[in-house]
């Protein structure tokens, strides 16, 4: 059997939509990929690509190990919270919270292997942070109430540089609800707040289960995440092989050339387990190159590849492909970028990589 990737474009080329269709093979050495069109639908583009080998990597293991991962999607997106995941400690300590009352682990997670349990009457669990006043923030978490407690939220203390506090604020979760639930809550720090104290607290009676708390700023610095993302500067911040720059942009005065036989260019970065990622490029072809993809490939601390998301690229003006995934409960970090297989030149350009938060199906 053989793997199919499909997808189908508007004619305009504004929208991209990916489907996998995965049937697997057990014979064939070789990873290239070779393209076969389908007819079209009125006002669309569409086309089969048929991988010969199920698990042919976007990237192989050799590439991969030109260059680590340097930074985490979240990081990048400024999540002020450590440890949000609750991964880190053990037993009744989380790396980076204070605690006050009785705080558990527990396996029943949304993600990962542990989630906080904020279990006697009073519990709480907190982090202070850094703030700036004036600017939104955004607090999302995934929450669980077990046998109704009478109160359970997340609280948002905003304070001066003295620790007066200034503004309460708090998001609270559905105390009857019998699953995890994904909550958020949006607001602004108010005049002359230096810093937050971001905590879970529980009232009387049940349990509170706490999880995946990210408190970030609406707007960053780079919203994109990738270094270089226009190649304007190069091929600075990409790890590549058979690629140059080319002037034929699909805006500004650069874009990537991935020209050579077998050439590549990607960045990695540490994921969080259960996030949700979406990747965007502007690509085109010049020539018949034999395969040209983009796309996500997740690795687990081994090095070894869990799964991948790509799209085929096909054309010769620029259109924008987009793939989206969610990262693998063992995933350390994930590669994301392009390859082309023998003949041809593939394009790349404004490239991008966002967190969408916590998949919540």
């Amino acid at each position: 059997m053989d793997l199919y990737l499909h997808y189908s474009r508007s004619c305009k080329g504004t929208t991209l939509a990916g489907t996998l269709l995965l049937l697997f093979t057990l014979l064939g050495t070789s990873p290239m990929w070779a393209a076969a069109p389908i007819e079209p639908g009125d006002g669309e583009r569409a086309t089969t690509t048929v991988i010969h080998r199920a698990d042919a990597p976007l990237f192989d293991r050799t590439a991969i190990e030109r260059a680590a991962p340097v930074s985490g999607i979240d990081e990048v997106q400024t999540n002020l919270i450590q440890n949000h995941a609750m991964e880190q400690g053990s037993g009744s300590t989380f790396t980076s919270w204070w605690i006050t009352g009785t705080v558990t682990s527990t396996s029943d997670t949304p993600f990962g292997v542990r989630a906080a349990n904020l279990a006697a009457n009073g519990s709480a669990m907190g982090q202070t942070v850094s703030v700036t006043a004036g600017q939104t923030y955004q607090l999302i978490f995934q929450a669980k109430a077990v046998e109704t407690p009478s109160y359970a939220a997340v609280q948002i203390k905003w304070q001066n540089s003295s620790g007066t506090e200034l503004l309460y604020e708090e998001k609270t979760i559905n105390y009857t609800a019998s699953g995890w639930a994904q909550y958020s809550k949006t607001m602004t720090a108010p005049t002359g707040a230096t810093q937050a104290i971001v905590m879970g607290y529980k009232g009387n009676n049940g349990d509170f289960y706490l999880d995946e708390v990210n408190f970030k700023a609406t707007t960053t610095s780079n919203p994109c995440n990738l270094t270089n993302a226009d190649f304007e500067s190069g091929l600075s911040g990409w790890t590549s092989y058979g690629t140059t720059t080319t002037s034929t942009a699909q805006s500004g005065s650069l874009a990537a050339n991935v020209a050579a036989s077998g050439a590549y260019i990607y960045q990695a970065f540490f994921v969080t387990p259960g996030h949700s990622l979406t990747a965007t490029a502007y690509a085109r072809l010049v020539g018949t190159p034999d395969e040209a993809a983009f796309g996500m490939q997740f690795y687990n601390s081994s090095g070894q590849v869990i799964s991948q998301q790509n799209v085929y690229i096909s054309g010769t003006t620029y259109q924008k492909y987009t793939v989206t995934a969610v990262v693998p409960n063992n995933a350390q970090y994930v590669v994301v970028g392009a390859r082309k297989g023998t003949g041809g030149d593939l394009y790349v350009d404004n490239t991008c990589i966002v967190s969408n938060g916590v998949y919540t199906g």
